[in-house]
C-alpha cells in the first residue's frame, strides 16, 4: 500500500487493487481509529496480509479499504463521495499517516 500526498490531494495504491484519490478540499472529517474493526468484503482483495478493495459493515456503509490486517490502527477518510479506510504495517506509520493528512487539510 502506498500513500502519495499531492499538492491538492491524497492517493493510495497497491498492487492488488485500483488506485483512489481524494482531494483534500473533499475531506470532511479524518478519525485516526486505535483498534479495528469488521467488515465484509463486496469486491476487492483479501489476503492473510491484506484487505483492499470495497467492503461494508454496519458502522460504515461501504467503504474502501487500503488496510494491512496486522494493524488494528486505521484512519478513517469521511469524503463528500466515499469512505476511505487505511493504514500502515503498523500504528506507527499509521498515526503519521493521519498526522500527515491532518497538516493537509487545514
Amino acid at each position: 500500500i502506498t500513500v502519495t500526498y499531492g499538492e491538492n490531494a491524497v492517493s493510495i495504491d497497491s498492487t492488488f487493487w485500483a488506485e483512489s484519490e481524494i482531494d483534500y478540499d473533499s475531506i470532511n472529517v479524518i478519525e485516526y481509529v486505535e483498534s479495528g474493526f469488521e467488515g465484509y468484503r463486496i469486491n476487492g482483495f483479501a489476503s492473510a496480509k491484506l484487505s483492499l478493495g470495497q467492503f461494508q459493515n454496519e458502522e460504515f456503509g461501504q467503504y474502501i479499504s487500503y488496510v494491512y490486517n496486522s494493524c488494528d490502527a486505521c484512519v478513517v477518510i469521511y469524503g463528500e463521495e466515499k469512505i476511505l479506510i487505511l493504514n500502515g504495517p503498523d500504528a506507527e506509520s499509521t498515526k503519521a499517516i493521519y498526522d500527515t493528512l491532518t497538516e493537509k487539510i487545514k
